[in-house]
C-alpha cells in the first residue's frame, strides 16, 4: 500500500490518531509520575501517591508506548472482496463475509461481484419484478 493510498484511506487516520493518543497518553504518564525525583509529590484527588505509585505509572505509560510504536500494525482487509450468490444474488460485503464462503440463505459458494453480470449474462436479462405502477406512486 503506497502513501498515496494511505492518505486516501479513513481507516489509515483513524490507526495513526489512536496510536499517537497512546503515545500522549504514554509520555503524559511518565511525566506526571517523576519517578526519578525523590523531592517531587504527585497528587490524585490530594492524595500523594507514593513511589510504588509512580513507579507503576511510568511503567504503565512505557509499556503503551512501546505497545503504541512497535506492536500496534495497521491491518487492511487488503484481499477483501464484495461477493453475490448466484442461486439468490444476494450481495455480501466483504466485511460481513462468512468464513466459509457459503451464503447465508441457500448454501450455495460465493462469487465475486465484481463481473458477475458480464459471467451470468442470463441473469441480467430478467425481467423487471416490481409493478410497472410502482414508479408512478413514488412521484
Amino acid at each position: 500500500m503506497g502513501l498515496k493510498d494511505r492518505l486516501h484511506d479513513r481507516g489509515w487516520w483513524s490507526f495513526v490518531f489512536i496510536k499517537m493518543a497512546y503515545v500522549f497518553v504514554g509520555i503524559y504518564l511518565v511525566g506526571w509520575s517523576m519517578p526519578f525525583l525523590d523531592s517531587a509529590t504527585t497528587h490524585v484527588n490530594g492524595q500523594s501517591i507514593g513511589i510504588i505509585g509512580r513507579w507503576m505509572m511510568t511503567i504503565t505509560g512505557g509499556a503503551l508506548m512501546i505497545y503504541a510504536l512497535f506492536f500496534q500494525k495497521y491491518k487492511k482487509l487488503i484481499n477483501a472482496v464484495d461477493m453475490i450468490c448466484p442461486n439468490c444474488q444476494n450481495p455480501v460485503l466483504a466485511a460481513l463475509k462468512p468464513s466459509n464462503t457459503k451464503c447465508l440463505k441457500c448454501g450455495v459458494l460465493l462469487e465475486p461481484l465484481k463481473g458477475f453480470y458480464q459471467r451470468h449474462s442470463e441473469l441480467k436479462k430478467v425481467k423487471n419484478q416490481f409493478p410497472e405502477d410502482l414508479m408512478d406512486d413514488l412521484k
